[in-house]
């Protein structure tokens, strides 16, 4: 029997060895398989980022637009009222004339 148990015996260390091989490989691929997504995770954080910044920056542009478009608009009121201003001011000066006769 002792032949069946040093059979056994071996039959087990090479099982173990196997096992102990394979789980290796599997940590190996796994490994692999964690750097292949933390650099995909990497890349797409980048990229994420650059667009972020890109939309932040467009968002930006686009309210010192609006602002600038705003301020101008302001600008033109005002030019308009003192333009009315200025033309209801010189129509009254009118009506307030006196007329006098143009001698020649």
């Amino acid at each position: 029997m002792a032949g069946l148990d040093k059979i056994i015996g071996q039959i087990e260390e090479e099982s173990k060895a196997a096992a102990a091989r394979t789980i290796e490989a599997a940590r190996a691929e796994a490994e692999k398989i964690l750097e292949t997504a933390r650099k995909e995770a990497e890349a797409e954080c980048a990229d994420i980022e650059r667009r972020s910044a890109q939309a932040v920056a467009n968002i930006l542009e686009r309210g010192k637009s609006a602002a600038e478009l705003k301020k101008r608009g302001s600008l033109l009121a005002e030019k308009q009222k003192l333009i009315g201003d200025t033309i209801a001011r010189a129509k009254e000066e009118l009506k307030n004339m006196e007329l006098r006769p143009i001698s020649i």
